[in-house]
């Protein structure tokens, strides 16, 4: 049996992740109040889940995830909305899951990559490195593995 908490917790992650995933796909723009909207609640959410210390560890991730980011950034490999969203999405999760926040968005960014060639080479459009690509997506599917992950919610044996 799922309990609410943990549950309710996946899901307004989930469903914020996924609010950013769908913004970057369609206007390649995440809004900054949609950041902000999933950082406060993440400030509520993580210690009501993972208690104080979840959410200490939370903040750490965050710190790390915005330097990490804010230097993505400077070197033109992703865009401010990709940093704070990714940033905004670590809060939720502990710094000792950054592995699992890493690989499940490289292995969606690996996925996302591919079908933007495919879907490009189908349309007849031209790809080059300047080419945009809504890596908001892949930082939603990695964020989303690494909280559905997390042995505080009980969703695997352990």
């Amino acid at each position: 049996m799922v309990e609410i908490l943990p549950a309710a917790y996946l899901a307004a992650f989930t469903l914020l992740a996924l609010a950013g995933a769908w913004t970057d796909l369609r206007r390649q723009v995440i809004p900054n109040a949609l950041n902000l909207a999933i950082l406060v609640i993440g400030l509520v959410a993580v210690p009501l889940m993972l208690g104080w210390m979840g959410l200490v560890w939370g903040l750490a991730h965050f710190a790390a995830a915005l330097v990490v980011g804010i230097g993505l950034f400077a070197i033109g490999a992703w865009g401010g909305g990709d940093a704070k969203f990714f940033a905004a999405c670590a809060l939720w999760i502990p710094v000792q899951q950054t592995i699992a926040y890493l690989v499940g968005l490289g292995i969606a960014g690996l996925f996302l990559i591919l079908g933007w060639i495919i879907w490009a080479k189908l349309k007849g459009l031209p790809m080059s490195r300047k080419s945009p690509l809504p890596y908001g997506v892949a930082i939603a599917f990695g964020g989303i593995f690494a909280v559905v992950s997390l042995p505080a919610l009980g969703f695997w044996p352990g």
